[in-house]
């Protein structure tokens, strides 16, 4: 009977989003612990500490093990208690409470979370900055802004900004200087002084050389 209750809660825990597998282990019984095969449920839920496994039996209640109808009553079992010390609590997973309301992130979930935002802001970052190199090309070419796709793929967008340039090696150093990385440079590099001669990029003279996109003056 406990493989189809448990197999039943399994099913049930995971049709409302929980996390759940089986499991199969000794069970007390009567004062007994000689079913080495009894089934029972796991579930995962979140702790502070990160994802906790849950067991959970709908083969038991109060008075033990669930029994079919038919068969032989168990038999009757003094059982005299043993006092014995307490089970000192153990760290981890299994000695960690359980937080309340499903909907809270653990703390694995919050790391993943926040890595993913941060790479999906990197790459915005790195669209608008091949938008505005395909700006640049278009001003300094006196073509008029030609309308960009709203959610243009980055490789296909990378693509079009080399060539818009006339020569894909141009594009990184470009990249770099729009990212503000020859704000306060105490040397330009060559490729950069090639972007400067260009028109793609003017320097303002301090007492280190400030490279920015030549967008900048406009307006």
């Amino acid at each position: 009977m406990c493989y189809e209750l448990n197999v039943l809660v399994v099913e049930l825990l995971r049709h409302l989003g929980v996390p759940a597998m089986i499991a199969i282990g000794w069970m007390l019984d009567e004062g007994f612990a000689d079913r080495p095969d009894h089934l029972f449920a796991l579930a995962v839920v979140p702790s502070s500490t990160g994802p906790c496994l849950l067991p959970l039996d709908a083969s038991t209640g109060p008075r033990g093990a669930v029994r079919p109808l038919s068969g032989a009553p168990p038999p009757a079992v003094d059982v005299v208690p043993d006092p014995r010390p307490d089970v000192p609590e153990i760290g981890g997973g299994w000695g960690t409470p359980v937080l309340a309301g499903p909907e809270r992130d653990v703390v694995e979930d919050e790391h993943l979370h926040g890595m993913s935002r941060g790479l999906r802001a990197a790459l915005d970052h790195e669209r608008e900055a091949l938008r505005r190199v395909l700006r640049l090309c278009e001003a300094i070419q006196g073509r008029p802004p030609a309308p960009l796709p709203a959610h243009e793929d980055l490789a296909a967008l990378r693509r079009r900004a080399a060539r818009a340039l006339g020569d894909p090696a141009r594009l990184a150093p470009l990249l770099a200087v729009i990212r503000g990385d020859y704000d306060h440079a105490h040397e330009v590099p060559e490729a950069v002084q090639a972007l400067v001669r260009d028109g793609l990029a003017v320097v303002d003279s301090f007492p280190s050389y400030r490279v920015r996109p030549a967008d900048v003056r406009q307006g």
